[in-house]
């Protein structure tokens, strides 16, 4: 390339575009370290809004805290019953407390317009009919574990705080069932009675 009367040589004009290419590698860097810092710190914060909203009903309801924007009953109050998936009396009046704070907290505007997904998520523990083999042990349970969060999110259907943000639990809500893949270990082994359970799991997405 011609500069007046100078000609530009070719190894000056590619350390001019790897100079380009540097700035523009450590502006996306910079971005992205910057989204990460920012998400890091809005899951955090719901961690806290959780557990500072919920902590007088930790003890009743057999919450330890919430971590990781999970929230999980560890009682036998809210656990099912071997190879059922029937809510007992006791969780859905755990879930008529709990359900309505939960979403209003969630819809909030420090939140709502970062939450990608309200996952209700089933579990068991790890038997299964022994007849079965391995394979089917493992549909089994998984079936049996969407089961399981299908019910609950059917129970706070019923519930009145649903007509009132139908349109964001509709969209935000996923269930899935896990089967017995997350069980609760207690000093080096399974409680089969706990691993039978449904998580609340909130995704953030920026």
């Amino acid at each position: 390339m011609k500069i007046g009367t100078e000609w530009m040589s070719i190894s000056d004009m590619m350390s001019g575009l790897m100079m380009i290419f540097l700035f523009i590698g450590i502006s996306l860097m910079l971005e992205v370290q910057n989204r990460e810092a920012t998400l890091s710190e809005i899951k955090s914060n719901l961690d806290k809004r959780l557990n500072r909203e919920f902590s007088n009903e930790f003890k009743k309801w057999g919450i330890q805290d919430v971590k990781n924007n999970i929230v999980r009953f560890n009682s036998p109050r809210v656990s099912f019953n071997n190879n059922s998936d029937h809510i007992s009396i006791e969780y859905k009046k755990i879930l008529n407390e709990f359900y309505p704070k939960y979403i209003e907290i969630l819809t909030s505007k420090d939140y709502k317009k970062y939450i990608k997904e309200i996952r209700i998520e089933g579990h068991t523990d790890s038997n299964y009919n022994q007849k079965l083999s391995t394979g089917e042990g493992l549909i089994y349970n998984i079936d049996l574990s969407q089961r399981r969060a299908k019910n609950v999110l059917e129970y706070i259907t019923t519930l009145n705080v649903f007509k009132k943000y139908e349109h964001f639990i509709q969209t935000k809500t996923r269930v899935t069932g896990v089967g017995s893949a997350v069980p609760i270990i207690n000093n080096h082994s399974e409680n089969k009675m706990l691993s039978r359970r449904v998580d609340f799991k909130v995704i953030i997405n920026l």
